[in-house]
C-alpha cells in the first residue's frame, strides 16, 4: 500500500449508517422508476402478444450490449471525480466530468451508425427466429436511435453521484418513467387521444421518454456549475488525465463486454432448446424484469460503495473505505434478500400479469424461483464490484466477471439446458451456479488483495 495513504489510514472520517443511506435511499427509488420503465414495456408487449415479448427481450440485450462503454465510462468518471473531490482537486474533476460526456456523446453517435449498418449481422449472431424476425427488425430500427440517450442519462448520473448529488438523476427518472408510462399505454392502444399505433408505439415511447432525461440532466449539469467552462480540456490535460479513466474503463468495458457477449450467448443457448424456444425466451424476457426489483436496487448500493470508498481513497483513508465497503456489503446483502424472501410467496401473480399465455407463465416462474434463491449472490457480487469499481481496482472485477459466465454459466447452460433436461429450467440452473462462483471469488480478493493500490494519489493541490 502507497506510504502516503498508510500515513492517513488509521484516521476516522466517520462515515455512518445516515450518510450511507442518504446516499443511497434515493437511487432506490430511482431503481424502482427504472424498473417501472422496463416492466410497463414487458407488460404491454405481453398485450399484444408473446412474440413482442420475445423480441423486445432480443433487442434489448443487444442495447444492453451496446451499452458497456457507458458502463465502463461511468465507473470510471465516479473513480476519477469521486477521488478528485476526495482530495479537494475541484477543477480536475469538473475537466474528467467534461472528457467524459464528450467522449461519451462522440462513442454514441458512431455506435447508432454501426448498429444500422449492420443490423442483420447483428439478429443473425443470436438466431433470430424465422417468425418474429420481421418484428424484431423494426424494434432494432426505433431503440437503435435511443443509445445517445441513453448514454447521457448514464453518464449524467455517474457524474451527479460522483458529486454526491444523487436526487437529480432521481427526478430525471421519474420524469423518464412519467414519459414512457403515458406513451406505451397511450401510443400502443391509442388511449388520451393519442394513435393507436400497437408495438410500434412501444419503442417510440421509450425514445421519447430516453431524450426527455437527457436532455433535462444536461441542461441540470449546467446549471449546477458542474459542466463550464473548466471542464472544457485541451490536448495537453488530457495527455495527463485520461490515462487513468482508461487504466479504470478498459478491465470495466472488457467485463462488460464479455459479460453482455455472454449473455447473449445465452440468449442464444434459450433460442436453439430442443423444445418451446419462443416461449423460453419470453419468459426469460419477463422473468429478467420482474428480477430487476431486486437487481437495481443492488445498482444502488453499489454505486453508493463507488461514491463512498473512492472519495475515501482520494482523501487517503483505505481502511475506512475498508470498512465502509464491508458494512455496505453487509446491509445490501440482508436487506435484499429479505425482499427476496417475501417476492417468493407473489412469483405466480407476478408472471400472471406479465403474461396470460400459461406455456410463457410457465418459464417466467422457473426464471424467477431460481434467480430468487440467488439473490444474496446476486447483490454480494454488485456490491463488491461497487467497492472494486470505486478504488479503480477494475482488473479484478474483469477476472471475476468474465470468468464467472464463460467459464461457468455457459457451459453449464448448454450442458444442463440442451443435454440434461432440455429445458430452459437448466439454463436458470447454471446462472445460480455462477452467481455463487462470482460473489465467492470477489468477497476473497476484497478481503485479501490489495486493491486499495488501484486509487490515484493525490500530489498537488492543483488540477
Amino acid at each position: 500500500m502507497d506510504q502516503n495513504m498508510q500515513k492517513t489510514a488509521g484516521s476516522d472520517t466517520g462515515i455512518r449508517f445516515q450518510t450511507m443511506w442518504t446516499l443511497t435511499w434515493p437511487q432506490l427509488l430511482m431503481s424502482l422508476f427504472q424498473f417501472m420503465v422496463g416492466f410497463v414495456d414487458i407488460y404491454v408487449a405481453g398485450l399484444l402478444h408473446s412474440d413482442v415479448q420475445a423480441a423486445m427481450g432480443l433487442v434489448n440485450q443487444y442495447l444492453i450490449f451496446f451499452l458497456v462503454v457507458a458502463f465502463a465510462m461511468g465507473n470510471a468518471a465516479i473513480a476519477a471525480i469521486g477521488q478528485s473531490l476526495g482530495a479537494r482537486l475541484k477543477i480536475r474533476a469538473a475537466r474528467y466530468a467534461g472528457l467524459v460526456m464528450g467522449f461519451s456523446l462522440a462513442f454514441s453517435l458512431l455506435l447508432v451508425l454501426f448498429g444500422l449498418l449492420f443490423r442483420e449481422q447483428a439478429l443473425t449472431v443470436i438466431q433470430v427466429p424465422e417468425t418474429i424476425l420481421p418484428l424484431t427488425r423494426y424494434l432494432w430500427n426505433v431503440l437503435i436511435l435511443t443509445i445517445p440517450a441513453y448514454y447521457m442519462i448514464g453518464l449524467s448520473g455517474s457524474v451527479f453521484r460522483a458529486y454526491k448529488m444523487v436526487r437529480l438523476p432521481l427526478m430525471a427518472m421519474i420524469l423518464v418513467c412519467l414519459i414512457n408510462l403515458v406513451g406505451d399505454f397511450g401510443l400502443a392502444f391509442g388511449k388520451w387521444g393519442l394513435p393507436e399505433m400497437g408495438y410500434s408505439g412501444l419503442v417510440w415511447a421509450t425514445f421519447a421518454s430516453t431524450l426527455a432525461g437527457a436532455v433535462f440532466l444536461l441542461i441540470m449539469l449546467a446549471r449546477c456549475g458542474i459542466l463550464t467552462k473548466k471542464s472544457l480540456v485541451g490536448w495537453r490535460w488530457i495527455r495527463r488525465g485520461a490515462p487513468y479513466l482508461i487504466k479504470v474503463a478498459l478491465p470495466s468495458m472488457g467485463a462488460s463486454i464479455l459479460w453482455n457477449l455472454g449473455y447473449l450467448t445465452l440468449f442464444g443457448v434459450v433460442a436453439t432448446l430442443p423444445k418451446d424456444s419462443v416461449y423460453a425466451l419470453a419468459g426469460m424476457t419477463a422473468g429478467m424484469r420482474i428480477e430487476a426489483i431486486l437487481f437495481l436496487p443492488g445498482v444502488a448500493f453499489s454505486m453508493t460503495a463507488s461514491i463512498l470508498v473512492g472519495n475515501l481513497l482520494g482523501a487517503g483513508n483505505p481502511r475506512e473505505a475498508a470498512r465502509v465497503g464491508q458494512k455496505l456489503l453487509l446491509m445490501g446483502a440482508v436487506i435484499m434478500s429479505c425482499v427476496a424472501a417475501c417476492l417468493w410467496f407473489f412469483i405466480e401473480p407476478m408472471a400472471s400479469l406479465l403474461s396470460p399465455d400459461p406455456m410463457v407463465r410457465a418459464h417466467i416462474i422457473a426464471y424467477l424461483k431460481i434467480n430468487l434463491m440467488a439473490t444474496p449472490f446476486t447483490l454480494a457480487s454488485m456490491i463488491l464490484n461497487g467497492i472494486l469499481g470505486g478504488a479503480g481496482a477494475t482488473l479484478f472485477t474483469l477476472l471475476a466477471n468474465s470468468t464467472a459466465i464463460w467459464c461457468v454459466r455457459l457451459p453449464l447452460a448448454y450442458y444442463l439446458g440442451h443435454v440434461v433436461f432440455s429445458a430452459s429450467y437448466g439454463v436458470f440452473l447454471s446462472m445460480l451456479c455462477s452467481l455463487i462462483y462470482q460473489s465467492s471469488l470477489l468477497f476473497y480478493i476484497f478481503k485479501t488483495k490489495n486493491w486499495p493500490r488501484f486509487a490515484m494519489i493525490r500530489r498537488s493541490t492543483n488540477s
